[in-house]
């Protein structure tokens, strides 16, 4: 049995979507699927032309011609035909696949051309903010027109909070919810740190405004202890999302440090090296339909996570048990808790947070669930 996964986003790594898609291949392997990923671009040397075999999945990479903020508008002009050679000559019994951008229609088409079912998995309610052109942006105007119109059409969803599930349900789409996943079961775990010393972490891409690092660092001034390691955005990225406050990375000095791209490998060593992931969300709609894939990778390490209580993070995360909820208004309180706890306090935080991610977060305890969303297509 074969199942075609394709994305508009970077694989294998490049993005969140990249580990979302790498758990759910694995969930299909357990499941008896050969699966094979198209991706539209790469974020490393991968070549084009090229299929290549991991333990749970193939992949291959379909560059585009085009420059990647015109595919934003257009997309890539070359997934389609990939997509279409792959379902002429192959026997395929689901497609999965993500919002697409301006190619989610043609690919949902061709689905239905060859007679392949399909599962939307649904992560995203997008924001005006995240678009050059806000309410007048082509893409969010194609998306609103999507998600209001569209995306129920595929046979099933595969929806990450609550806020997305009902929707869909509400429209009468067949949908389950799965929060984001990983294979907790053999991540690297890290126990017995030192919680004299903070060492936070910070991973992802904060985007115009989808997380704020400005209220962590200025409340980092009162507490000398605390350091904060950034991956995923540049000086510039920073500067603007913090308001182009050069005086405050200034009055931080060496304890805020701007790492160059590392492999994921490294990156899941550093966060399970960290005391605490820390992340805080505007609140709104866009962040209430999300998930983030961060907390559960950080999780998974034993990595406790600081972060507002939006959309379903609330269901997992337990004040001062296995993490903390944080007042994007006051982060300082935090600071205040977690420099009280002992070294033992603060490894019984670890385990809880493993504990969580093997509970809630290992994509083996959603197996059932995928199984029986197939048989109902």
């Amino acid at each position: 049995m074969k199942a075609l996964v394709v994305t508009d986003l970077s694989f294998p790594t490049g993005s969140a979507m990249a580990s979302r898609i790498k758990s759910f291949c694995m969930l299909f392997k357990d499941l008896g699927y050969d699966v094979h990923i198209i991706a539209a671009k790469t974020d490393n040397d991968h070549k084009t032309d090229i299929i290549y075999r991991e333990k749970n999945y193939s992949f291959e990479i379909v560059k585009s011609n085009r420059s990647e903020q015109i595919q934003s508008f257009v997309g890539n002009e070359n997934l389609l035909s990939k997509v279409e050679e792959y379902l002429s000559n192959n026997i395929v019994e689901f497609a999965f696949f993500n919002s697409l951008g301006a190619l989610f229609n043609d690919v949902l088409e061709l689905c239905k051309k060859h007679k392949v079912k399909t599962i939307l998995e649904q992560c995203e309610w997008y924001d005006v903010s995240n678009f050059r052109f806000k309410d007048l942006d082509p893409r969010y105007i194609r998306f609103n027109k999507n998600i209001k119109n569209n995306f129920s059409k595929v046979d099933g969803i595969i929806s990450i909070s609550r806020l997305l599930n009902d929707y869909y349900l509400s429209l009468g789409a067949k949908s389950i919810r799965i929060p984001s996943i990983f294979d907790v079961e053999n991540s690297i775990y890290n126990t017995g740190l030192n919680n004299k010393n903070v060492k936070l972490i910070y991973t992802g891409s904060v985007g115009k405004s989808k997380e704020f690092l400005k209220p962590v660092l200025e409340a980092m001034l009162g507490y000398e202890n605390i350091t904060l390691d950034i991956y995923g955005l540049t000086k510039d990225k920073l500067l603007s999302n913090l308001d182009n406050d050069e005086g405050l990375l200034h009055k931080l000095g060496d304890r805020v440090i701007i790492h160059k791209w590392v492999s994921t490998n490294e990156l899941y060593e550093a966060i399970s090296n960290s005391n605490y992931q820390i992340f805080i969300k505007p609140e709104r709609r866009s962040s209430n339909a999300q998930f983030p894939t961060k907390l559960t990778e950080s999780m998974s390490f034993g990595t406790p996570v600081i972060c507002n209580n939006t959309g379903d993070i609330g269901l997992y995360i337990k004040d001062k048990e296995n993490g903390f909820i944080c007042d994007a208004n006051n982060v300082s309180q935090t600071f205040d808790a977690i420099s009280k706890l002992t070294n033992e306090e603060y490894n019984k935080l670890r385990v809880n947070a493993r504990n969580t991610a093997l509970k809630y977060f290992d994509y083996r305890n959603y197996i059932q669930d995928v199984r029986k969303l197939i048989e109902e297509l």
